[in-house]
């Protein structure tokens, strides 16, 4: 049952849902505006049962959750069930990650979609310093022991130095091989 902008669910009804931003400020400033009430309801509601109901029935889903996956103490990250998929979504070739995170935050991570390259990049007096990381491997092939040899990093946080070359000779002797391109006559 929606509880939150539920007469926008009605056929001929051609309004965007207001942003989550939107919503908490109308929380807060507006909680008697006519948009909170549950139209399923006899009653009226305001935000603030609104957001009372929605707290109940988030309790009772992770009591649901606990009540299949036993009563130890409840995370994140195991109730969303995080699902990094293969690009050419094939489920067997996809891998379930304990990663919290959410969308709309600054880890934003959902179940299914989060950031595919995590960069950071710090502007020293000496040069360039970067470090990042990307979920899955250094290679597409599912049965390479580096298919998803840098997923944990990933889901942890943990980034890898990136080299920062302002000229071919800054990193020659960390170079493996090059590839040149050049464009057909």
């Amino acid at each position: 049952m929606p509880l939150l902008w539920d007469e926008m669910d009605k056929e001929g009804v051609l309004l965007r849902r207001p942003t989550t931003f939107t919503t908490i400020r109308l929380l807060k400033e507006k909680p008697d505006l006519s948009l909170f009430d549950i139209q399923s309801t006899t009653g009226k509601e305001t935000g603030r049962e609104v957001i009372q109901k929605a707290f109940s029935l988030g309790v009772e889903d992770i009591e649901n959750w606990k009540s299949h996956h036993g009563n130890s103490p409840v995370q994140w990250a195991d109730f969303k069930d995080s699902y990094i998929g293969h690009l050419m979504r094939l489920e067997p070739l996809g891998i379930h990650v304990r990663s919290g995170g959410n969308r709309d935050i600054v880890n934003a991570h959902s179940r299914t979609h989060g950031p595919s390259w995590r960069m950071i990049v710090s502007l020293e007096k000496s040069g360039i310093v970067m470090w990042g990381v990307y979920p899955g491997g250094q290679s597409g092939n599912p049965g390479s022991m580096n298919y998803s040899n840098m997923l944990d990093h990933w889901v942890n946080g943990k980034y890898f130095p990136l080299l920062f070359m302002r000229s071919p000779e800054d990193g020659a002797n960390r170079i493996f091989y090059t590839t040149q391109l050049t464009r057909q006559k």
